[in-house]
């Protein structure tokens, strides 16, 4: 998608089809920061004041410079689109708006394929030891309440079940699990918190 604005910040009258489709509705007049940021006041904001710097400048290696603190990805209408931002005249802006969500998507299935590979790899290089991580995680998972010591204060057992926790996380991890880690990490994150409650002796 193809659209043009000028000191106004608002969207000039020819834009291209694409934009129509990106946006979902006409753009002509609109500000360009509620289009790109309908939500954050704060963010259009610093949008204007970073156009507005780059009008007042006349240095095209400064003007390359501050261009690049802008955002240049956005999620509009739940699709990824990648933002260029040109100054084609002194006072008016062009921008370029390409939609990358295919390629977006690609990148994760890739990323997760080879972290899934990763943890077959490490599976199948050290089997022994995998398999009796995995034997003591399930007799701790169904005998988890008998961590918890009648002669021991909250605190204590609290304690006790956070540095379990921690060291499976760690396990796991070093045999490249994917969602264990991350579930063991969530768990951990709110006994952290518990432990940190003045309340709980």
């Amino acid at each position: 998608g193809f659209l043009t604005f000028s000191t106004s910040l608002c969207v000039e009258n020819e834009y291209s089809h694409k934009c129509l489709e990106i946006f979902g509705e006409s753009i002509e007049g609109k500000p360009i920061g509620e289009l790109l940021y309908p939500d954050d006041a704060q963010k259009r904001d610093f949008l204007a004041q970073t156009i507005q710097a780059v009008f007042d400048e006349e240095d095209e290696v400064k003007v390359e410079a501050i261009l690049s603190l802008l955002q240049q990805e956005f999620i509009i209408r739940h699709k990824s689109i990648q933002v260029a931002y040109n100054r084609i005249e002194p006072n008016r802006f062009m921008l370029i708006l390409t939609d990358i969500t295919d390629k977006k998507n690609l990148e994760i299935n890739v990323e997760r394929e080879r972290n899934r590979l990763k943890m077959i790899v490490s599976v199948i290089s050290n089997s022994d030891e995998f398999f009796e991580l995995l034997d003591e995680y399930k007799i701790f998972l169904s005998h988890r309440f008998g961590f918890v010591n009648v002669d021991h204060t909250p605190f204590q057992n609290l304690t006790e079940l956070y540095r379990l926790i921690h060291t499976y996380k760690g396990l796991f991890a070093q045999k490249d699990f994917i969602t264990t880690p991350q579930g063991l990490h969530k768990v951990e994150s709110r006994f952290s918190l518990w432990l940190h409650d003045e309340t709980i002796s």
